[in-house]
């Protein structure tokens, strides 16, 4: 039985004719150097239905929004012409996508002047088994010696020397495989380790990186098994304490999780004063509820949102999945003053391919 789901990347402003990378799966990581964002698939997919979302644009060409194999171009793409703006999508072409291959997204606003902001990039994966998915969590993080770093499964690249901040709880059996880490700088004489944790102790992918090397470092041998029933908590590290002097630029980390089912992670954090909308998957959260939504394509149910909120001077904060701008039953609700984990343990969404939907 094939499974599909939505996997998207937060977007931004781009410069005129540039060409900006940003990654299938993650947050506010566009970047001029493409390995710095590529994804590495260890399964096989088809990727279909590019879906984006153009707020502004000032850009006096032709804006194309692109999927990449392989430092190539893929088959589904999206145009905009000069000072378009609005969602589109790609409904005719698909793109088959093999184990060992990489691949992220390119936007190239090609007039000589003004820009776009693209805040939403998505495609659809289908596995032709019960589902293999792709948690990573991109962006850019300079990291310090002598230090530990947690961070997200999935989402945006939010580093924390405090782990509750960065733990999810994985509801749906399955196993997480392929640990893998993208760095762009590396200034420590020393490996240091990437991992994945379980219950705030050391997981057992462990990806090891070379002393003063940049480039990707990937544990294909070990792999950690998720009991969904166990109610375990789950997030990467980023292990420096054994380190020499110096520094490394993380831009990616990511693991595979094959499971019947899968829960969408967010992995971001935001301080609001007022009402924010947030995207399902990567950071960019608004005061637009436009800016942050993205179209199904898919039929779904999803259930068991889940949040955890660090601090809180509010009366109230009232947490929503959103269908159609309207909120849904899936919902979680913190009084005056509470903080913690919360997750929707009895509610579920149905959710229709033509649904716009986000927090």
């Amino acid at each position: 039985m094939a499974s599909t789901w939505i996997h998207q990347c937060s977007g931004g402003a781009v410069a005129a004719a540039a060409t900006e990378y940003f990654p299938l799966v993650g947050s506010n990581a566009g970047n001029t150097t493409e390995a710095q964002v590529q994804n590495l698939v260890r399964d096989t997919y088809t990727g279909s239905n590019l879906w984006t979302k153009v707020s502004t644009n000032t850009n006096n060409g032709t804006t194309t929004i692109r999927t990449r194999k392989g430092a190539a171009n893929g088959a589904q793409s999206v145009s905009y012409s000069a000072s378009e703006t609005g969602a589109k999508e790609d409904t005719v072409n698909t793109d088959a996508m093999a184990t060992g291959e990489t691949w992220n997204y390119s936007v190239n606003p090609a007039g000589a002047s003004g820009q776009p902001t693209v805040d939403v990039l998505s495609v659809l994966l289908q596995h032709s088994g019960t589902g293999t998915f792709i948690l990573a969590a991109s962006g850019a993080a300079t990291q310090i010696e002598n230090v530990v770093y947690y961070l997200p499964l999935s989402g945006a690249i939010v580093e924390s020397g405090v782990e509750a901040l960065d733990q999810y709880t994985l509801r749906t059996d399955g196993t997480l495989r392929n640990l893998r880490v993208y760095i762009s700088a590396n200034s420590i004489g020393a490996a240091t380790v990437a991992r994945t944790r379980k219950n705030a102790a050391n997981g057992a992918q462990v990806a090891t990186i070379t002393a003063s090397t940049t480039g990707s470092f990937e544990d294909t041998t070990n792999s950690d098994t998720v009991t969904g029933v166990n109610a375990d908590e789950w997030n990467y590290v980023v292990d420096l304490t054994s380190a020499k002097k110096g520094s490394v630029t993380l831009r990616t980390i990511q693991t595979e999780y094959s499971c019947i089912g899968r829960p969408h992670i967010w992995g971001d954090s935001v301080s609001p004063t007022t009402d924010r909308y947030i995207p399902l998957e990567g950071g960019n959260q608004d005061t637009t509820e436009a800016d942050t939504q993205v179209k199904a394509r898919v039929a779904l149910t999803i259930a068991k949102m889940f949040t955890y909120v660090s601090a809180n001077t509010t009366t109230v904060c009232d947490v929503y999945l959103r269908q159609n701008g309207a909120n849904t039953s899936l919902t979680v609700n913190y009084g005056s003053g509470v903080t913690g984990v919360k997750e929707d343990t009895v509610n579920s969404v149905s959710i229709v391919a033509t649904d716009l939907i986000n927090y």
